[in-house]
Formats: C-alpha cells, structure tokens, sequence
C-alpha cells in the first residue's frame, strides 16, 4: 500500500498535508489493500479495553466499559493553531484529497474533558489511533511528551476550553499559572508560548483515551462502508451538537434546567458511546438513544461502547435485510430513496486493533479478567447490584456479560465477518471467501423476503390502489392524493431495494 498521494498539498491546511506525508501507510489493522479505493467514505466505530497504567495513582485505572471513538473516512477537520473555538468537520473536498489514502479522515472521541467541544476532533487514522511510533518503538514518559507537544503544536487542542474537575492538584496549579500568563501575555509571542503549554495540558489529559488509543489499550472495530451523502449526515449530526452548547443554558437537562453552556459527560446521561451510537443512528444503521433525559427516562436508553459494536454488526452483518422494517425506519426509507444507500453491507469488517506491546506507561491487560473486557466487566455488576440481587441471577447476568465480551473478541477472528482471519486451518483467500459467501446468501435471502412481499396481498393491494385512482383521476373523479402518493412511494420503495441489493449483490461478484 506504499502507494504516492496524488493530493493537492497547497490548498489544504498544513497540518492535515504534513499528516498525509508522515503517515502514507497503515501500521496495523485487517483490511484489504484496495478497501478505501472501493470505499471512500466508511464508519469506523471502535470500543476498547480497559486501560490499567503503571502510575494508576496518578493516571487513574480506566473504567471497566472501556471506552468508544468512531474515525470519519472521507470526512475532514481543519485545525488552527490560535482558533479561538472547536472547529466543525466537513467533508472532504474530492478535487483535494486522494479518498484512496487510508489517512484521510477525522478521528472522534467524546470524554468529558473539555466544556465547549462534545469531542476533540484528531485528523488522520494513525495519528488518531496510535501516533508516530513505529512498530517495535518503546513508548516512554519522554516520547509520550514529545507526541503531546506534536499534537499541540498542529493546533488540535487549540479552542478547546479544559476542565480542571480531570486534573491533578499539580496540573491545576499549573493550570492557574498559566491562565495568569495568558491574561498578563504583552506579546503574540508570550501568548503563542502560554497557550502551548495550554494546549500541552490538554493533550496530555485526552492522551491514550481520546487519541493514541493503540498505546493503551485494545481496540475493537468495525467498518461500515457509507457514501458521501450518508457521510454528510453524520457530519452534519455531530456539528449540530456542538451548535448547540452556547445556548444550551436553561433548557430542560437531566430533569431540571441546565446550569451552564458547558458540554458535561456523564456515564448514564452523556456518554462516549451515546456520541457515537448517535453518529451511527446519523446514518440509518441504529435507532437513535437519547441523551440527558430524566433519568427515569435515560435508563431505558444507555450505551455501553460494546453493545454498540454489536448492535452495528448485528445491523449490517448478521440480521438478513427486512424490507418492511426499512420502509418503516424514516431514516432508513430516506436514506435508500435519497442516497441509495442501507444497512446491511457486504466489506462491514470487523478488526482488532493491537496494543502497543513495548510500553513503559501502560500494562498489557490481555492476559485479566477484570480489565480487559471490551463489553461490560462483570466486577463492576457485582458492585452495582451484588447486594440487591440473589446470587443465582447474578450469576446468570455475569455468564451473559462475559459471553458478550467473547463474542467482540470472536468476531474479529471470524472469517464472516473480517479480513485475513489468521487461522491454522484457513489460508487468507480461503476465509475471503466465507465472506463473499456469507454477503451473497445474505442478499439472496434478501431477495426472497422482497419477492414474498411481492406476492402479498397487501403489496397488491397498493398497486390495486394506484391503478384505481389513476383512472379516477382520469375520469375525472374524486381522487385521493395523499392514499394515492404513500402508495407510490411503497411500490417505489419496494423497486428501489431490489435494485440497490442487485448493484450490491453484483458489486460484490465483481471483486477479485
């Protein structure tokens, strides 16, 4: 894949440019060679495990859900380095960027961190997932600083409002120090240097969780072919929300009325997997779940970043395509109708993203039980509920969590469901062709769904309906539009589904 970028370097901004140069390859992952070319714009939601640092007494262990981040391919950010608020994404210009280029894209990740941003924004797929270490590189305190100050310097922190509630009482007091420098600064130089170490801090806050997640953690992903106008929706989705802060003070939040403007992550209410559960239900593939709700409502809509992994697979993968429940999803009817575009995708892999091995920060989990559970640990169950519950059925619950954690695991070494499954038994074109088998019977079932709804009488009775008053209308006499138009767009609906799963079903025949 050690392919030249025919990108146009002038009329992007630098960092981005400098981005695409350093890292024109991935370093790690299971997709095919040519999958951007065949996929331009795709969805890559990733859960993780559990980080677990060395100087847990200052870092703090991570929490046993792990945490949730999405990477926009095809979707771009474009950072200054003195902006003074979040910039928004876009999507990227074609003329501009070779979509080809893994690279191209932005990485997000909501935690809390900052309050005038829902998620830091990070350009790039290495940059965002591990940063510039090489494989077999050591990552140390001192080269850990050194990407932090890269990252500042490019500007992805700059705008961005911290929270000192996530610091140490000696960041905070560095914090203080450098809030004075910045309102005594007298030169663009004594500002520029002030607001790096603001930066700086920033970055060190958000490093291994918000990006750099290979060097501390695993990462669990899955990879959901879109095209550019699903993309812009998500794009659109993720914009409003920050849209929305300056004038989110007083409106109803959690039961009462918001005290600030500030963007307040929350485990129930505000999530990083209600962030990006919602960017997926942007583009049709999962319902929506909505977020700072009273929290008798918000309990019936939780995220955890595995159940999500699970609920795009079981979405795009697993389930055979429904043409009823598509047509009565809005968002779904509108996006096949509007953009040609559903969930269920042939290429949808699943991978698993190492982690970085020759570290002196961050401990290997792989080999715990407690924190390396990318659904949901079983330990923190039994804190919650192990009082409340006889034991029987809490037995049954951590059985039915800890076969949930297997499965993300599973996934990534099933030959239905990801590239280049290494496996004793299987050769690379062998598991390949699983895949190419699994999608195909996937579609023909499809097909066999649509045709039986064809037969149907309902079905018949929307195309009786049309041609009655087709000729009502002819004959001049009372027609009813609005029956007439929901009938046409059934039947129309119905065309368009067949003919999108052929494109697919023959896209998917033609690969090599």
């Amino acid at each position: 894949m050690k392919k030249k970028n025919s990108i146009n370097h002038r009329n992007m901004s630098w960092p981005f440019a400098l981005i695409l140069l350093c890292f024109p390859t991935l370093l790690y992952g299971k997709l095919p060679p040519q999958y951007d070319k065949d996929h331009p714009y795709y969805f890559k939601y990733c859960t993780t495990s559990q980080w677990n640092p060395y100087r847990d007494e200052e870092s703090g262990v991570g929490i046993p859900t792990g945490h949730a981040v999405i990477f926009l391919k095809g979707a771009c950010v474009d950072h200054q380095y003195d902006q003074t608020s979040p910039p928004e994404l876009h999507l990227c210009d074609e003329k501009k960027y070779d979509l080809s280029n893994p690279e191209v894209g932005v990485g997000i990740s909501s935690d809390g961190h900052f309050t005038n941003t829902a998620f830091l924004a990070i350009p790039g797929l290495t940059p965002f997932m591990r940063g510039d270490l090489q494989e077999g590189e050591r990552l140390t305190e001192e080269r850990a600083k050194q990407l932090i100050e890269s990252y500042a310097k490019a500007g992805y922190f700059s705008g961005l409002e911290l929270k000192d509630q996530y610091l140490t009482p000696s960041e905070k007091a560095q914090f203080v120090q450098i809030q004075k420098q910045l309102e005594q600064a007298t030169t663009p130089e004594e500002r520029k240097a002030a607001l790096l170490e603001k930066q700086k801090l920033g970055g060190k806050l958000s490093f291994g969780t918000d990006y750099a997640m290979s060097l501390s953690r695993y990462t669990y992903c899955i990879n959901v072919p879109l095209n550019r106008e699903i993309m812009g929706e998500v794009v659109e989705h993720l914009n409003a929300i920050n849209r929305s802060l300056p004038n989110s003070k007083g409106c109803a939040w959690r039961g009462e009325s918001k005290p600030t403007n500030d963007f307040v992550w929350d485990a129930l209410h505000n999530n990083c997997a209600h962030t990006a559960h919602n960017a997926l239900a942007a583009a049709g593939l999962v319902p929506c779940l909505q977020v700072d709700v009273p929290l008798s409502t918000q309990l019936k809509n939780l995220a955890i970043p595995g159940k999500v992994l699970l609920d795009a697979h079981k979405q795009s993968q697993k389930l055979p395509l429904d043409p009823q429940a598509i047509y009565d999803n809005p968002k779904q009817r509108r996006a096949l109708l509007e953009h040609n575009w559903l969930p269920l995708q042939h290429d949808t892999f699943v991978e698993m993203l190492p982690f970085h091995k020759e570290n002196e920060i961050y401990k290997d989990t792989a080999g715990f039980t407690y924190n390396h559970r990318p659904y949901l640990s079983v330990n923190l169950m039994s804190a919650l509920i192990g009082k409340f519950v006889p034991i029987a059925p809490l037995r049954e619950m951590a059985n039915f969590l800890d076969s949930k954690a297997k499965k993300i695991k599973s996934l990534a070494n099933n030959p239905h469901f990801a590239y280049g499954v290494d496996s004793p038994s299987l050769s690379l074109e062998e598991a390949n062709a699983l895949h190419r088998e699994y999608f195909l019977n996937q579609y023909q079932r499809s097909f066999e769904r649509l045709e039986k709804i064809k037969k149907s009488s309902s079905y018949q009775k929307q195309q009786k309906l049309v041609s009655e008053q087709k000729d009502n209308q002819q004959k001049g006499k009372k027609v009813d539009q609005a029956a007439k138009e929901k009938a046409k767009e059934y039947l129309n609906f119905m065309e368009r589904l067949e003919e999108q799963l052929r494109k697919q079903e023959q896209d998917l025949k033609n690969k090599p």
